[in-house]
């Protein structure tokens, strides 16, 4: 610094020195130019005149070099000045918000008014500082000026971008709950897995049975698989109160017997047989006495059996 100063007090002119520089360089000019005009040789006009536009070209030449040395100080001294100032500029604290703080108060903040018309810039062209940390990237603030005024930023509520969102309301998705007795065909093909084929044979299979008692039952429906069934048990049941087509035992004749699905020609002769010998059947009971049947397929059987 102090090689600076005295560099610059050896190539910085005043006024009056530039005006001393002229003068010396006008009488030594004449003092070079005046015994010509005293000589008894013959005088060269020509020679006179260049010599002449050599002088007055020296002389603009030197007088440029000492203006831009002058514009060259006083531009440092501008500079050194305004930073000097912004250096040392009390700030002072106060609450305020990013997205609407002024230029002055930015400056009152202790900001210099290069940063000050940066941030106002950025805002301006739609900026939004969302949080504190957004301060720090600021280029060419002091960290600790940074941080003796972040605490003191404030926000709004809600930024203005949000509020022109659009909420989007997600709705619960409902469970398809479907009674296997009452749904039709085409019901039933809203469940997965089941198409118009499936669906037209699992009604054609509740009408045989005269209904289902529960839905494992759908197994025996032809085509209809097990990881279907896992996939469609939480969407269906069967109504407590539905009400199946029972077959009466004792009046039912050897034909109609045999089209239900759990009925075997077998078993209908048997049925039959003990029929005529004991008069009637009563109950359950005794069907598991008669001789002869499978049990595994009266038990599916029975439950479509009123005496």
């Amino acid at each position: 610094m102090m090689l600076h100063k005295i560099l610059q007090s050896l190539t910085t002119f005043s006024k009056n020195e530039r005006l001393g520089i002229y003068l010396l360089l006008l009488i030594s000019s004449g003092i070079w130019i005046f015994p010509l005009f005293f000589s008894r040789d013959e005088i060269n006009l020509a020679d006179l005149k260049i010599t002449e536009v050599e002088i007055n070209s020296h002389i603009q030449t030197l007088s440029k070099r000492v203006d831009s040395q002058s514009l060259k100080n006083k531009k440092f001294d501008d500079d050194h000045s305004f930073k000097k100032t912004d250096k040392f500029r009390k700030p002072e604290l106060f609450s305020f918000n990013p997205n609407k703080t002024t230029l002055d108060d930015w400056i009152r903040l202790g900001l210099s008014e290069r940063n000050a018309i940066t941030i106002t810039n950025y805002v301006a062209k739609g900026g939004y500082f969302k949080r504190k940390e957004d301060l720090k990237k600021i280029y060419g603030i002091p960290p600790q000026l940074i941080d003796n005024i972040i605490p003191l930023a404030v926000f709004d509520e809600e930024p203005k971008y949000i509020s022109q969102q659009t909420v989007k309301v997600v709705k619960p998705k409902q469970v398809l709950q479907l009674d296997i007795n009452a749904a039709d065909s085409s019901t039933l093909t809203m469940l997965p897995g089941i198409g118009d084929r499936l669906a037209s044979r699992i009604v054609k299979f509740r009408n045989r049975l005269g209904g289902f008692v529960h839905v494992s039952q759908l197994l025996e429906v032809y085509g209809l698989q097990d990881s279907i069934l896992d996939k469609i048990t939480p969407m269906i049941f069967v109504a407590p109160a539905f009400s199946i087509e029972k077959i009466d035992i004792n009046k039912i004749d050897y034909p109609l017997l045999t089209k239900h699905p759990y009925m075997t020609y077998s078993m209908a002769k048997i049925i039959l047989a003990y029929r005529r010998a004991h008069g009637r059947i009563n109950g359950a009971d005794e069907m598991y006495n008669i001789a002869g049947i499978p049990q595994d397929q009266l038990v599916k059987f029975l439950p479509y059996c009123m005496y």
